[in-house]
């Protein structure tokens, strides 16, 4: 859009509740190829950044919204889904499911990080994980 006199931003130069803002227009678009309708909220409401509709079924899942794999003690046993980018994919699944392929793919929940702080998160995830979360990739 050169001829409006707009650039592509750079998302390393976006603070992070840029960045937030961001990720959450890119997983949004997405996430409406699958039906879905997704609602920002301004509170983390119950550990969720957004919510989203699936039209077709009218069902509701709860989304935290993450820049890299990760996975937290303190969203366990709350039905949350995890929403997170790996290059230019998106992953969407539960996050009591990621944390046990994380436990079944690496041995990652038993070292002391993980006892001592309840988190974990990678950039660039090893093969292991990749072929884990694979059948929960959603898209570009």
């Amino acid at each position: 859009m050169a001829g409006l006199g707009w650039e592509r931003i750079n998302y390393t130069s976006l603070n992070a509740r840029q960045q937030e803002a961001y990720n959450f227009q890119k997983v949004s678009a997405v996430l409406a190829d699958y039906g879905f309708n997704c609602i920002k909220l301004t509170d983390d409401w119950n550990g969720a950044d957004f919510l989203a509709c699936h039209m077709p079924s009218d069902d509701w899942i709860p989304v935290q919204l993450k820049a890299r794999l990760t996975v937290d003690k303190k969203y366990e046993n709350k039905a949350l889904w995890i929403a997170f980018p790996v290059n230019e994919d998106w992953y969407l699944l539960e996050h009591d499911v990621l944390r046990d392929i994380v436990g079944e793919r690496t041995p990652a929940l038993e070292n002391k990080a993980w006892r001592r702080d309840g988190l974990l998160s990678w950039r660039s995830p090893t093969k292991a994980l990749l072929e884990g979360i694979e059948p929960y990739r959603i898209g570009r």
